[in-house]
């Protein structure tokens, strides 16, 4: 017999079990479950979308943490074209590398020539008339007439295509092009070729401000009317001031022959629509063509008197310029003026210029006193006169120098 307890001995009660928490239970076990179903199953994972693989079909709707993903790539596959056997070479010439720097630029520049807002989902600028092209066309005809591509009853209806996508369309489309110059189909000098390859440039660094404005000027040398109409408001007298000095600083008036045939493709290339964020495109490039019209020719005559090419903060905040492409192409213009032609030189003055835009993007991202900014600038100014000065008292000490290199 257990002993009996003594007097003032209190017996403590057993203790209880406590019930298990049936939401904590039910988590864990549902969590327990998918990791078990994934290690137990291998097939489990089919259910899983595989993004980049495989198309994803229209009856097997994507969760949707996938579905922009799986969406995404749909509409690169029906937007491509199928590979061609000629499509790993290209005529194309490659980048000088005295022109590969160009400002790295996040400046976002106000918004002056905004048109009201309408809608709530972004369109891009339709072109009239003769220079309307769409997305998702292929050009195989000299003089570039679009042809629009069959669509499939089975294929999913298209909706807004993200801008970096377009941007691979257009990669295909200009290395179709190109393909065309190889086969003689469409003849091209090398000034035309150049300009393929600097468009090609720009769709691979994702410059598409600079096909927009590229794409305006075009239409404008063929069709004044109808670029004044893609670009209301900017004044007509502005855009004429704008282009003829971007056919400038191209060359397109002096040593860039380019034939009508090619205008016409250039005028319709890339022909964006539907394209998400096109609008800000527009915007940007609308902003930059009314600053370049207003300041660049006073701008042009101040850098040739002071003997030093443009710095980034002036490309960037002046002439309002997110474009690298464009900025590439200022800085070049003035630096072959001012006496520093193709070479190693060039390739020094270049680096500079890409330190420039690497401390505008640092005054940027750190909150930086206006008078540090202003004392950086100025060095970086001196830095630039000293190394043009001293360039160029080089190149004249040096015997059988010309004006060839230029």
């Amino acid at each position: 017999m257990p002993p009996k307890p003594r007097a003032g001995q209190i017996r403590k009660p057993a203790p209880r079990r406590r019930k298990p928490n049936t939401i904590n239970l039910q988590l864990a076990v549902g969590q327990s479950m998918d990791y078990a179903a994934t290690a137990v199953n291998p097939g489990a994972t089919s259910a899983m979308p595989l993004p980049f693989l495989a198309p994803m079909p229209s009856s097997a709707p994507a969760p949707i943490s996938e579905a922009p993903m799986a969406r995404e790539y749909v509409d690169l596959y029906t937007i491509l074209p199928p590979p061609s056997s000629h499509s790993t070479s290209s005529v194309l010439p490659s980048p000088s590398l005295t022109d590969e720097a160009s400002p790295a630029s996040a400046h976002a520049p106000a918004e002056p020539y905004e048109q009201p807002a309408t809608a709530t989902t972004e369109t891009a600028m339709v072109l009239p008339s003769t220079h309307e092209i769409t997305a998702y066309q292929t050009t195989n005809s000299q003089n570039g007439a679009p042809q629009r591509p069959v669509q499939e009853s089975n294929q999913p209806t298209r909706e807004e295509t993200p801008l970096h996508t377009a941007v691979i369309w257009a990669i295909s489309v200009i290395r179709q092009r190109a393909e065309e110059f190889k086969d003689g189909k469409c003849p091209a000098n090398d000034g035309e070729q150049s300009r393929y390859s600097t468009l090609l440039n720009a769709c691979h660094s994702l410059d598409a401000v600079f096909l927009i404005v590229h794409q305006q000027c075009c239409c404008w040398k063929l069709d004044r009317k109808a670029a004044y109409a893609a670009l209301v408001p900017i004044p007509p007298e502005l855009i004429d001031i704008a282009f003829r000095e971007l056919c400038s600083v191209f060359s397109d008036d002096k040593h860039m022959q380019i034939t009508d045939p090619h205008w016409q493709w250039f005028s319709n290339f890339p022909g964006f629509r539907n394209v998400v964020g096109l609008d800000r495109i527009y915007i940007q490039a609308r902003d930059f063509i009314a600053a370049f019209a207003m300041h660049w020719p006073a701008m042009k005559k101040s850098l040739l008197s002071q003997m030093m090419p443009p710095m980034a903060h002036q490309i960037r905040d002046i002439l309002r310029c997110v474009s690298n492409t464009v900025a590439s192409a200022l800085f070049k213009r003035i630096r072959k003026e001012i006496g520093i032609p193709d070479g190693p030189m060039s390739a020094r003055l270049n680096h500079l210029f890409t330190m420039d835009n690497r401390q505008e993007l640092n005054f940027e991202e750190q909150s930086v006193p206006q008078e540090e900014i202003d004392r950086v600038r100025s060095t970086m100014m001196a830095t630039y006169v000293n190394f043009v000065r001293e360039t160029r008292e080089e190149q004249a000490r040096l015997p059988g120098e010309s004006m060839s290199n230029f």
